[in-house]
C-alpha cells in the first residue's frame, strides 16, 4: 500500500464510560477503552488509537492523551459540527520502552509498533513499520490489523499516538502522531490524508511522487472544469494571484502536490498546507462527505421496509428519526406515489386505507443534509431514503389463514360455520381472498365449498377438531397486529 509523505505531520482527542477488553493477537496484552458511544459501530465513524511507545505503568497516561485528542478532533471544524456521528476507542499495548527510535541520533527504543522518526531523509517523519529502517509489515501495521480485527473489526479511523515529544508523524492508511506540543494539531493534518484522501499543499519536491490528484490539489487550469469550480466566484482570477486581496477566498492557487509549478491548491492557505490554520471550504466539504459517505442520514425507520397490505378501514404510521447534527436540522420530504405530501419537519406520515384507492401505493422518506459545508454532492452521499410498498385492500387481514376463521374474527365459531353452510347449501355468494387461491369458505382447499367444508369447520367450532388436520394452509390466527 501507498505511504503519504508528509514533511508536517499531525494528531486527536471526548470522556464516556471506559470498558475493558480481552487479550489480542501477537502475544500481547490489549485493553480496549471506549472513550465516546454514540450508538451502533454499524451506524457510526469509529475511531480507533493505539498506544505506541507507553511502558505497562503508562496506560492511564495513555488514555488521557487519547482523550484531549479526541476532544480536540471533535471540537475542530468541520466534525464539530457532527458530534453523534462518532464512536472513539482507545487501545493500549504495553511497550518495554518509552519513545521511538531516532536513527540520526543512533537513538533506538523498544516499542510494540517499532517506530521510527528519520525516514527517507525527513527527521520529522514518523512511521511505525514498515519503513526505511524497518520493513517487515508484521512488526508494525499487521499488528494494529490484529488488534482491529479481534477488538473494534468497524474501524474507520485508526490513530497511533506516539509517546515521543519530538515533533513527526505520517499518514496514509492510518495517521501516526507524536506528543509534541502542536501534536493535537499533528493528528488533525494526518486526519485529512488517513481519512478523506486529502493531498500536501507543499511545494518542496519528493522525487518520485505519484502524480495522482487528490481533492484538494489540481493541475486544471480551466475554469468550468475545476472541480471546485462551485466554491470559486465569478469574479477571482484563475490561476489566483497570492495576494492579501483573495486571501480569504476559494480560488486556484498555484504550488501544491510537493510541486512549485503545475500544481494548484483551492485557498492561500490551509491546514493541508499550515499547522493551526482552518481547513478550507474545499477540504471541509470532503472531510463532511467523508463521514457521509460511512453513516446514513438516517438513524432508524418503522416499519420494516417490506411490502404490507393496509384494510382500508385501518390506519398505518410510517416514521423516520434522522440523525442529528450539533447545529442543525436534516431535511425529510415524503412522497405519496411520487406526489409530495409532507416535508421537514415532519418525521411521521399517517397512511389512511380510506382515503387511499386500492391496490397498490409506495411512500418514500427522503432525508437530507443541507449544511451550507457541501456545495458538490455529485455522489448523493448526503442524502438517503426509505421506500414502503403497501397495498390498500378489502379484509386485507384475512389470507388463507382465514380458512380456519371464515368470519376473520379472531376466532373460530358458529359464525363460521353459518358462513360456510348458506355457501354450501343456501346459494350465498362466496367471500373471496385476493391473497388466496381459493375461497375462505373452503376450508380444505379442494376447490369448491360443500358438505365436508361444512364438517370440518364444526369439528373445531364445536368439537376440538385439530385445525392442523381439519384445515388447509398454517391455519395459524389471522394477522390483526394493524387492526
Amino acid at each position: 500500500m501507498r505511504k503519504r509523505l508528509c514533511r508536517y505531520v499531525g494528531a486527536l482527542g471526548i470522556v464516556a464510560a471506559v470498558s475493558l477488553g480481552g487479550p489480542v493477537p501477537a502475544g500481547a496484552e490489549g485493553v480496549l477503552y471506549q472513550l465516546l458511544d454514540n450508538g451502533p459501530r454499524d451506524k457510526r465513524v469509529n475511531i480507533v488509537m493505539f498506544a505506541e511507545g507507553y511502558t505497562a505503568n503508562l496506560d492511564w497516561y495513555f488514555v488521557g492523551d487519547a482523550q484531549a485528542r479526541l476532544q480536540y478532533f471533535l471540537s475542530t471544524p468541520p466534525f464539530d459540527a457532527y458530534p453523534n456521528y462518532f464512536n472513539a476507542f482507545a487501545i493500549f499495548v504495553p511497550s518495554n520502552q518509552t519513545g521511538s527510535d531516532h536513527p540520526f541520533s543512533d537513538s533506538y527504543r523498544d516499542t510494540y509498533f517499532n517506530s521510527s522518526f528519520d525516514n527517507y531523509d525527513m527527521e520529522r517523519l514518523l512511521m511505525i513499520a514498515p519503513h526505511e529502517w524497518d520493513g517487515d509489515w508484521d512488526h508494525g501495521e499487521g499488528k494494529v490489523y490484529a488488534l482491529l480485527a479481534e477488538h473494534v473489526p468497524e474501524y474507520d479511523i485508526i490513530i497511533v499516538l506516539v509517546n515521543d515529544l519530538t515533533y513527526g508523524g505520517s499518514g496514509g492508511d492510518l495517521a501516526v502522531a507524536s506528543r509534541a506540543g502542536s501534536a493535537p494539531e499533528l493528528v488533525m493534518h494526518e486526519m485529512g490524508h488517513s481519512y478523506a484522501g486529502l493531498g500536501d499543499e507543499y511545494e518542496a519536491a519528493i522525487p518520485g511522487f505519484p502524480a495522482d490528484e487528490e481533492p484538494n490539489t489540481t493541475q486544471e487550469t480551466v475554469r468550468e472544469l475545476i472541480k471546485w469550480n462551485v466554491w470559486i466566484e465569478p469574479t477571482t482570477p484563475i490561476p489566483t494571484p497570492e495576494t492579501s486581496t483573495y486571501a480569504d477566498v476559494v480560488g486556484l492557487f498555484e504550488g501544491a502536490h510537493y510541486a512549485w509549478l503545475g500544481w494548484y491548491r483551492p485557498r492561500l492557505n490551509c491546514k493541508m498546507r499550515t499547522l493551526t490554520l482552518p481547513y478550507c471550504e474545499v477540504c471541509s466539504e470532503t472531510l463532511v462527505k467523508s463521514d457521509y459517505s460511512l453513516v446514513s442520514p438516517i438513524e432508524t425507520f418503522t416499519p420494516d421496509a417490506i411490502p404490507f397490505d393496509l384494510d382500508r378501514t385501518m390506519a398505518e404510521t410510517l416514521s423516520v428519526v434522522p440523525m442529528q447534527p450539533a447545529w442543525h436540522a436534516l431535511v425529510i420530504d415524503w412522497s405519496l406515489d411520487d406526489v409530495p405530501v409532507a416535508a421537514n419537519p415532519a418525521t411521521t406520515l399517517i397512511l389512511d386505507g380510506g382515503a387511499l384507492g386500492l391496490g397498490g401505493h409506495t411512500v418514500k422518506a427522503v432525508v437530507s443534509d443541507t449544511t451550507h459545508l457541501v456545495r458538490n454532492d455529485s455522489a448523493g452521499v448526503l442524502h438517503d431514503s426509505v421506500l414502503w410498498a403497501f397495498t390498500v385492500c378489502e379484509d386485507c387481514y384475512c389470507s388463507c389463514d382465514c380458512h380456519a376463521d371464515p368470519e376473520c374474527d379472531g376466532v373460530t365459531n358458529v359464525l363460521d360455520v353459518v358462513t360456510v353452510v348458506n355457501v354450501a347449501f343456501r346459494g350465498a355468494a362466496s367471500i373471496s381472498d385476493p391473497a388466496c387461491p381459493f375461497d375462505r369458505t373452503d376450508v380444505d382447499c379442494s376447490g369448491f365449498t360443500n358438505v365436508l367444508d361444512v364438517v370440518r369447520i364444526v369439528n373445531v367450532a364445536f368439537r376440538s377438531g385439530d385445525p392442523e388436520l381439519e384445515f388447509c394452509g398454517p391455519c395459524s390466527q389471522p394477522d390483526y397486529s394493524r387492526q
